[in-house]
């Protein structure tokens, strides 16, 4: 699938071409958005994937498979640091993460075997349906508390 808008070129624009997918990210651009959900996850105290993915896929181009596995790569990474934290200033409970760790491990793997077989514009739509019942869920979350 070929992207339908050619990327942009010039001076702070970084090209990727990924199995025929081209696009390119504005660099300057992309730094203080990523910040800003950063921030935002914080205040918030969630995860930044559900802000980060439609960004990637609508202001800049990103294959909707590339922004989700970009996506779930900053999720280990961030899981990782935080579990370095955690290691050093806290007591863990070993069965849960061991538990979770299968979990996370298997769903992983079976996502992955069902996104191969999907194309672009399905992982686009079910990506779309999972953000707005996300959505819908934290907007009245507080009602039911």
């Amino acid at each position: 699938i070929k992207s339908k808008k050619s990327p942009k070129t010039g001076f702070g624009y970084w090209q990727r071409n990924f199995n025929g997918n081209n696009y390119s990210i504005s660099i300057p651009l992309i730094i203080p958005i990523t910040f800003m959900i950063g921030y935002l996850a914080g205040l918030l105290g969630v995860g930044g994937g559900f802000m980060k993915i439609p960004v990637m896929i609508l202001w800049f181009g990103v294959p909707a498979k590339i922004a989700i596995a970009t996506s779930s790569l900053m999720v280990g990474l961030t899981g990782a640091l935080g579990f370095g934290g955690h290691l050093f200033s806290t007591s863990i409970n070993w069965l849960l993460a061991v538990e979770l760790g299968i979990v996370v491990f298997t769903g992983g793997q079976i996502g992955s075997k069902i996104s191969i077989g999907l194309s672009e514009k399905k992982i686009t739509i079910i990506l779309a349906y999972i953000l707005l019942i996300i959505g819908v869920y934290m907007t009245f979350k507080p009602a039911f508390l």
